[in-house]
Order: C-alpha cells, then sequence, then structure tokens
C-alpha cells in the first residue's frame, strides 16, 4: 500500500487540475450513481409488473377491455409507465453524464496545457533553447488527454460500476422466491 507520503504528489495534481471542474465533476459523478441505480433497478421494476400481471391473470372478467378489472387495468398502466420512467429517465441520465464526462476531461486538460504554457513562458528563449523545453512541452501537451482520459475513466466508470453490481446482486437475491 502506499504511504500518505507518496500519494501527495497525486492529491496536489487533483487539486490543481480538477478543483476548477469540481462543482461539474460532482454533479456528474452523483449523476453517473444514479444513472447506474436505474439500470440496476430496470430489471426490478420489471419483475414486479411480470409478477402483478401473472396474479391479476387468473381473475380477468369481462368488465373491461381485454376482459381485466379496471384495478388490474390501473395496475399494468402503472407498471408499464413505471418501466417507461426508468427506462428513459436511464436513457436521458446517461447521455447527460456523457456530456458532463467530456466537460470535465475537457475541463482537466484545459487546466493542465494552461499550466504548462505559463510555466514555460516565464522563461527565457535561451533558457528554453538550453534545457530543450520543446520536447518536454510536446511530451506532457501529447500526454493530457490521456491524463484527462484516466482521471474521469476511473472516476465515471468504476464507482458507477460498483454500484451496480451491489443493486444487481441485491436484486438477484430479491428475486428469488
Amino acid at each position: 500500500m502506499h504511504s500518505p507520503a507518496a500519494l501527495a504528489p497525486a492529491r496536489r495534481a487533483l487539486g490543481l487540475f480538477v478543483r476548477p471542474v469540481a462543482r461539474r465533476a460532482g454533479w456528474t459523478f452523483a449523476l453517473a450513481l444514479l444513472v447506474a441505480l436505474a439500470a440496476a433497478s430496470e430489471p426490478l421494476v420489471l419483475r414486479h409488473l411480470v409478477d402483478f400481471l401473472a396474479a391479476t391473470g387468473g381473475r380477468a372478467t369481462a368488465d373491461g377491455p381485454a376482459g381485466l378489472t379496471p384495478e388490474a387495468l390501473h395496475g399494468l398502466g402503472s407498471g408499464v409507465g413505471a418501466v417507461a420512467l426508468v427506462i428513459a429517465l436511464r436513457t436521458l441520465g446517461s447521455a447527460r453524464v456523457t456530456v458532463g464526462v467530456w466537460q470535465v476531461r475537457l475541463g482537466i486538460e484545459y487546466q493542465l496545457r494552461s499550466r504548462v504554457a505559463a510555466k514555460f513562458s516565464v522563461l527565457s528563449a535561451r533558457t528554453q533553447a538550453e534545457i530543450g523545453t520543446g520536447g518536454l512541452r510536446y511530451a506532457i501537451e501529447s500526454s493530457a488527454p490521456q491524463t484527462a482520459s484516466a482521471f474521469t475513466a476511473l472516476a465515471y466508470r468504476l464507482a458507477p460500476t460498483l454500484v451496480y453490481v451491489t443493486v444487481a446482486a441485491w436484486g438477484m437475491v430479491q428475486l428469488e422466491p
């Protein structure tokens, strides 16, 4: 395991590069968790709808359309509405998470590039030529997208996946009679 002192540069980098986009990063993270929760709950909602249909199928009467009682029709409509709502929220939330992830990613990349440019801009041309900052700057500029991508992949894929797996496992236990 890494010592706290060994992680100090990583914490400093998070503070420098993520802090300017922290609010957006936080909202996107929360929404990603909610989308994972909605995705994991979708089979549970479908299961309740199927269980309801199975329970009311034997009590059909000729009173309503398709031989269903008004209570059964109301329950069917509510169940279909709940499934549609979960799917719609998951789809819209997923689209918004994608937009938020890209905004965070581009914000981190911008912070990284602008801070490097600010450091190099105070050096004279002679100093830059002596220490060869062109290659260093190129290396940092080319690694900025990978750095931002690594952060967003870790932040917005790992935790939502863990939430999804946890809720899915809980749901599987609930589905057993």
